[in-house]
C-alpha cells in the first residue's frame, strides 16, 4: 500500500527507525512533479486545523520553485521567512477554514 502511495507522488519508500518493535517508513516528495501531485490531492482533500495553515504556507513555497525564485537572494529570504512560522514556529492561527470543515445541507 506505500508504494501505491509512493507512486502517486513520484517517488519511494524510505525505512527509518527499523530497529525497534515497530518499524517505521517514510515517504517524502522530492521533486518538483510530485509536489505538484500532493498540492493537487491536498487541495481535493484538505487537511484541517494547523496543518491546513500550514499546508498554505507550503503552498507559497511551492509557487516560489515553480517560478524559479527559490534561486535568487529575494526568493531564499522569502522561502527563509515562510519556514520561520511554520509547524511548531507558529504563532498566528486563523481558523477560517473549518468553517469548510462540514458541508452540511441547509
Amino acid at each position: 500500500m506505500l508504494e501505491d502511495i509512493a507512486n502517486l507522488f513520484i517517488t519511494s519508500v524510505k525505512s527509518i527507525r527499523m530497529n525497534t518493535l515497530q518499524p517505521q517508513y517514510r515517504i517524502r516528495t522530492t521533486n518538483l512533479k510530485g509536489n505538484i501531485v500532493l498540492e493537487n490531492y491536498l487541495i481535493a482533500y484538505p487537511l484541517f486545523g494547523s496543518k491546513y495553515l500550514d499546508f498554505i504556507d507550503w503552498l507559497k513555497v511551492l509557487n516560489l520553485f515553480k517560478n524559479g525564485e527559490h534561486k535568487n537572494k529575494t526568493g531564499i529570504e522569502k522561502l527563509n521567512y515562510i519556514k520561520l512560522n511554520m509547524n511548531d514556529k507558529r504563532t498566528i492561527f486563523i481558523w477560517d477554514h473549518l468553517k469548510n470543515f462540514y458541508k452540511l445541507e441547509e
